[in-house]
Order: C-alpha cells, then structure tokens, then sequence
C-alpha cells in the first residue's frame, strides 16, 4: 500500500508542477467558463437542460485535456 500511495504522489506531484503558471491556469479557465459563465448566462435554462446535455458539457473540459 505504501508503493501505491507514492506513486499516486509523484504522479500527481508531476502533473502539477509539469508545466509551470499555464498548468494552472487552464483547469482555472475552465472551472471558470464551466461554473460562473455558463450558469450565469443560461440562468433557470441551466437547471433544466437534459442529462445528456449536462454529461456532455460535463464532459467537454476533458476532451479538450
């Protein structure tokens, strides 16, 4: 258990510290057009879109990782 638990912290220590500033600045923009934008703009709309739809935009921010 404890080779497991340093790779996931070397792993996740690697990703983080990988690319620098714009590392961070990405999931930023995204948690940021994802969850203020789009629901401030779409207002009660937002709560009513389809699973489908939700999954989908859900899913958007992954792809483009």
């Amino acid at each position: 258990m404890s080779d497991l638990w340093t790779m996931i912290w070397k792993e996740a220590k690697d990703s983080l510290l990988q690319g620098g500033r714009e590392a961070w600045v990405r999931p930023l923009i995204m948690i940021g057009f994802l969850g203020l934008f789009l629901p401030w703009q779409l207002k009660q709309s937002w709560l009513a879109l389809s699973p489908a739809a939700m999954l989908l935009i859900l899913a958007l921010p992954f792809l483009f990782s």
